[in-house]
């Protein structure tokens, strides 16, 4: 069976996602290099921006991911009822599970909790770790 042109273009795993995502910061970096924007800034730029690309079109099925109900109902309960010491385990797991899922199936995940204080917290988070890896 012969690749599409789109599915050429889809990531194969979430490594290879974040590959892309680290590949994308350095391409800003360099080309923010006049405009002394901090790495940080970069990075969150990159993130926000690899988010708002749909799954379909970037993901192979194999590893596009969509919760079922009842996961999304836990996901609810655990982000909802969570203290703020807690919001950090929280931001870490999410961190694990775009590791393991893949960053635009976890953006997806916790975009449908409709809180937007924990999704720009991960996308933080998730900019700094990819910013700062070496791997």
């Amino acid at each position: 069976m012969l690749n599409t042109p789109e599915q050429s273009n889809q990531f194969k795993s979430p490594g290879e996602e974040i590959e892309s995502l680290k590949r994308r910061i350095e391409e800003l970096k360099t080309s923010s290099l006049e405009e002394n924007r901090e790495v940080m800034e970069i990075a969150v730029e990159a993130v926000k921006e690899h988010s708002k690309k749909a799954p379909e079109e970037t993901l192979h099925e194999k590893y596009r991911y969509t919760p079922s109900a009842e996961e999304l109902k836990g996901h609810h309960t655990a982000i909802f009822d969570l203290s703020p010491e807690e919001h950090d385990q929280q931001i870490a797991e999410l961190l694990d599970l775009a590791e393991d899922k893949g960053v635009i199936n976890v953006v997806n995940l916790v975009s449908k909790t409709g809180n937007a204080h924990l999704l720009d917290d991960f996308e933080r988070a998730l900019a700094r770790k990819v910013s700062t890896s070496t791997n």
